[in-house]
C-alpha cells in the first residue's frame, strides 16, 4: 500500500549504493527523555554496538570517518536498534517522524509557512530535522529563511 510519505521519497538512482528507505529506523542522533532513563539507553548502546562481523580483527575505517583502530568498529546506530529491540519499554520511535525527522532520502518534504515549517505529510509544525544530504535539487533551501 501506498504511504502518503512515498510522494516526498528522492526516486531511485541507477546504480546508487543505498536504495530508496522506508521510514522505520531508530536514529542516535536525537534522544530525549528523562536522564536516569536516557543514561540507561547509552550504556545500552556502548554494551551492544559492537560490530561483530570480525571487524576487531581488521577494524575497518573509511574516508573521513572519525576515531582509529577499533573505534571504528563501533556503530551507535546499530547500538540503539539492538537496544531498542531488547528493550522496547526503554525506546519509543518516532515512526510518523513528527517530532524530529531525517531527510535522508527525501525530497520536497517541507514548506514555509509564516516563517514555519511545515511537514507537508503531516501537516505540522516540524519540531526537530536532521538534514542528513540527498537535496541536490531540493526546491525548498534552507538557506532561502
Amino acid at each position: 500500500p501506498k504511504l502518503a510519505v512515498d510522494a516526498y521519497k528522492t526516486p531511485p538512482v541507477p546504480g546508487d549504493p543505498v536504495p530508496v528507505l522506508t521510514y522505520q529506523f531508530p536514529n542516535a542522533g536525537f534522544m530525549m527523555g528523562p536522564a536516569d532513563k536516557l543514561a540507561e539507553v547509552v550504556q545500552c548502546m556502548l554494551d551492544n554496538g559492537w560490530k561483530d562481523d570480525g571487524c576487531f580483527a581488521q577494524p575497518k575505517c573509511f574516508g573521513n570517518q572519525l576515531g582509529v583502530g577499533k573505534q571504528c568498529c563501533y556503530d551507535d546506530q546499530l547500538g540503539l536498534t539492538r537496544c531498542a529491540l531488547q528493550h522496547p519499554d526503554l525506546i519509543t520511535i518516532d515512526f510518523a517522524g513528527s517530532m524530529f525527522l531525517s531527510t535522508y532520502k527525501f525530497f520536497n518534504l517541507f514548506s514555509m509557512q509564516q516563517g514555519r515549517v511545515i511537514n507537508k505529510v503531516t501537516n505540522t509544525v516540524q519540531c526537530f530535522i536532521h538534514h542528513n544530504g540527498e537535496d541536490f535539487n531540493e526546491p525548498f533551501k534552507w538557506d532561502a529563511w
